[in-house]
């Protein structure tokens, strides 16, 4: 009968249990939804549903048959489960909630006593020591208690040495401090599963950017470990007890294919996997579930979906295609790519690289020709396009200029979220000629058009594509007007002031004497810090394009250079040097040297996502998260050949 009840006790983190009734009809997004309405922490999606054997209940699915498929029926009296977080905030200094701070400590807590998160030979002193001195700070204040995050006595005595000096500290503070020692850890917010693959032991560890793979007998020193990222990834599946891999053919990795000891074991890698793609790849670090997004955001677009398709019985496969494969929905009017999940019953994005959208980060490295919001832009001239524009969650258009005849400059895009291009000369505004407008009267145009939901902009773009650029190098070179022009720049002009950078306090800021900023081209920075950078602008007709010169780092100017990187939007950074060269210091490490670690330089905390080795260079992501809640990404290239004055040949 659908009208049966049956009773699931739930135990939360603080220790309690309370009993759910559910008839044959109930989903697991509804319980679930239940279970965090009773505790007041119906916006964090981080959340779920964990039973006794480990496996987590589906949203998507009744309950009744999740619980027959794991005990065979529903004639037990009694059914338990855990409500836990299962996707743990990737970055601490945006889980700002004290909730969900809160809760995120007990769990903690409660994994490292019961053994359930591991914890590296390496990590238990260097770190965990220092997080059960926190942890007696955060439960008892600065008189020590009984319970310890270990019963180890050689561990309690040491973090009791180390309670010292926290002693004094808030409660709120020393939980920051303790979340944030327990995401150096290396399972932090891993997900472990044993496997076999050749007949050795392994455990495959599911993480935000990927997955590890450990040798069972090394998974404890986290140098042993290989770590594959989800963009590495074609498709993985499931028949029977194997479960198989397969990666892209750009990415030169062999085929992967595990074994299990029985089939519901595969089966949970396979919805866990899946699972923690959806999550962690639709959005840096979420604040809203998968649906709501979609509702809030009424115009996503991306070159890189994920379609679930079907197979034989008792296997799935779950594809990451690319190169603009899916499906498309009609989102306000516009053809957009989207996925159609029919096993999750929600549509969901799998953001791109390139994905224009404003609202959500981007590559910095990739130019953005295309608005997602806006409707294509049309060529309506030589040189000359027109964009219609919607305003972003910010309420604005997402884009600067300078310029107005009361300046004497034409009206000149600076710099733009997505769709116009720094260069861009602003011609018209919803269909009004501005060259004879002032900047404030430009301005208030844009700005009152907020309220009718669209912008309409023509602007002039000066049409050379990258092989045009080349030939007209290979010209300037071969005529000799390139080496002319910069044979004419001069070493040093006497007609500019560089006294700022002389200045007391300033001196030990600059790497050399003889290498010092311009008064008036110098990157001025908030607060009146110094920094010695200069900006370098570039303009050949309508054609514009600022670059910043910048000394490598020194030690004491790190915060400054990450400063400057944030206050002027920067979206690259090209370092020409090594740190060391010919036994000489000639930059100070300015970012962390670990994947998925932060680093916090004064308002900005930067976290390298990603690290890829080329022939010639280094290649990496960083995301800068300020203090201020927002956050973007910044790609940094390190030539690692480039000769100290000179060029490579």
């Amino acid at each position: 009968m659908d009208n049966e009840v049956f009773s699931l006790s739930v135990k939360f983190l603080t220790g309690t249990f309370v009993d759910f009734d559910f008839n044959k009809k109930s989903s697991g997004d509804e319980l679930l939804t239940r279970c965090k309405a009773f505790h007041g922490i119906t916006e964090y999606p981080h959340f779920g549903l964990q039973l006794e054997s480990g496996v987590w209940l589906a949203k998507e699915k009744t309950i009744e048959r999740q619980l027959k498929r794991e005990y065979g029926s529903l004639s037990r009296c009694q059914f338990t489960a855990k409500l836990r977080i299962r996707f743990w905030p990737r970055y601490l200094k945006k889980c700002k909630s004290p909730d969900l701070q809160t809760y995120l400590f007990l769990q903690l807590k409660c994994d490292i006593a019961n053994d359930c998160l591991i914890v590296t030979d390496a990590e238990r002193d260097a770190i965990l020591v220092k997080m059960g001195a926190l942890q007696q700070q955060v439960d008892y204040g600065d008189v020590p208690g009984e319970n310890h995050l270990c019963n180890d006595k050689a561990f309690m005595s040491k973090s009791l040495k180390h309670h010292q000096k926290f002693c004094g500290m808030g409660r709120n503070e020393a939980t920051e401090k303790f979340l944030s020692l327990a995401q150096q850890l290396t399972f932090y917010g891993v997900e472990t599963f044993p496997v076999q693959m050749s007949n050795v032991n392994f455990y495959i560890g599911l993480h935000c950017q990927g997955y590890y793979l450990w040798n069972s007998n090394e998974y404890k020193n986290a140098n042993c470990g290989q770590f594959f990222k989800w963009n590495k990834i074609k498709e993985f599946r499931y028949r029977d007890k194997i479960f198989s891999i397969k990666f892209k053919k750009n990415a030169d990795i062999p085929h992967q294919k595990f074994q299990f000891a029985s089939f519901t074991r595969a089966r949970s890698l396979f919805s866990s996997m899946m699972d923690y793609h959806i999550f962690y790849r639709t959005k840096t670090e979420r604040d809203i579930p998968i649906a709501h997004a979609l509702k809030k955001e009424k115009a996503l677009a991306t070159n890189s979906v994920t379609n679930l398709t079907k197979s034989p019985a008792g296997s799935q496969e779950y594809i990451l295609k690319s190169e603009n494969q899916g499906n498309s929905v009609q989102v306000d009017g516009q053809k957009k790519e989207n996925l159609r999940s029919p096993r999750l019953g929600v549509s969901h994005q799998i953001f791109s690289p390139d994905d224009p959208h404003p609202t959500f980060e981007t590559d910095p490295f990739t130019p953005l020709t295309e608005l997602s919001n806006s409707l294509q832009p049309d060529n309506i001239g030589k040189n000359q396009w027109e964009y219609t524009i919607r305003p972003n969650s910010r309420g604005d258009f997402g884009f600067q200029f300078y310029g107005g005849i009361d300046q004497g400059l034409n009206p000149t895009v600076t710099s733009a979220d997505y769709g116009l291009l720094p260069g861009d000369i602003l011609q018209s505004v919803n269909g009004v000629p501005i060259q004879e407008h002032t900047y404030n009267q430009i301005k208030e145009s844009i700005n009152s058009s907020v309220v009718l939901d669209r912008l309409k902009v023509v602007v002039f773009r000066e049409s050379k594509n990258f092989q045009e650029s080349l030939k007209a190098i290979k010209e300037g070179l071969l005529s000799g007007s390139l080496v002319r022009q910069f044979e004419r720049i001069p070493i040093l002009r006497q007609d500019l002031s560089r006294a700022t950078s002389l200045r007391r306090g300033n001196e030990a800021k600059n790497r050399y004497r003889d290498v010092l900023p311009y008064d008036d081209t110098r990157v001025k920075l908030s607060n009146s810090s110094y920094i010695n950078a200069s900006w370098i602008d570039i303009h050949t007709g309508s054609f514009h394009r600022q670059w910043i010169a910048a000394q490598g780092p020194l030690d004491n100017t790190i915060c400054d250079f990450w400063k400057c990187v944030w206050e002027t939007d920067v979206t690259s950074i090209i370092m020409l040097c090594k740190v060391v060269e010919c036994m000489q210091d000639k930059c100070a490490q300015y970012w962390p040297t670990e994947l998925f670690m932060a680093e916090e330089y004064d308002s900005i905390d930067v976290l390298m996502e990603e690290e890829e080795f080329l022939e010639y260079a280094v290649k990496r992501v960083f995301l800068l998260c300020h203090n201020s809640g927002k956050s973007r990404k910044v790609c940094h290239w390190q030539y690692t050949d480039w000769p100290d004055h000179g060029v490579p040949r």
